[in-house]
């Protein structure tokens, strides 16, 4: 099984070596490079020559200093090169108002993280296997110029 390439963008240490460790336990094979802000995101996936290979999945947190979430997704979503790459809005509120921002930005989805443990796990697994599934049917498609959907 091919392993899953996840970049994952988390201002907070801590909760980015919580969220890797609810990854590694997912049961699935993942790649994961983490950028500590929207900013670094955006060099890595936009930046420079912007020819090196594209995640199968970004999550994305919302409170970030600088470029937050949204506005990283807008713009990932608005560049030809990674507007068909899912990002995955992760976040601790449950405000109907940032959902509603995660979804406006064209976020493939938002998860609510979990305040427990086992939850969030639990969670992180669930989207990792949902999203494991999804690229082995449609990787091609995430290409620029990739395939038609029929």
């Amino acid at each position: 099984m091919t392993a899953l390439d996840i970049v994952l963008v988390e201002d907070n240490d801590d909760h980015a070596r919580l969220l890797e460790m609810c990854l590694n336990r997912a049961g699935r094979a993942i790649n994961l490079r983490r950028y500590a802000s929207g900013e670094q995101a955006l060099a890595a996936l936009l930046g420079g020559a912007g020819t090196g290979p594209l995640p199968d999945l970004v999550l994305m947190d919302i409170n970030m200093p600088g470029i937050d979430g949204i506005e990283a997704t807008r713009r990932l979503k608005s560049a030809a090169r990674t507007c068909r790459v899912p990002v995955v809005i992760l976040t601790t509120s449950s405000a109907h108002a940032d959902l509603c921002r995660a979804l406006d930005a064209h976020a493939n989805s938002v998860v609510v993280k979990s305040v427990d443990f086992p939850g969030l796990r639990d969670n992180l697994s669930a989207l990792v296997h949902y999203w494991s599934d999804v690229h082995l049917r449609t990787a091609d498609l995430r290409r620029p110029g990739g395939g038609a959907i029929t």
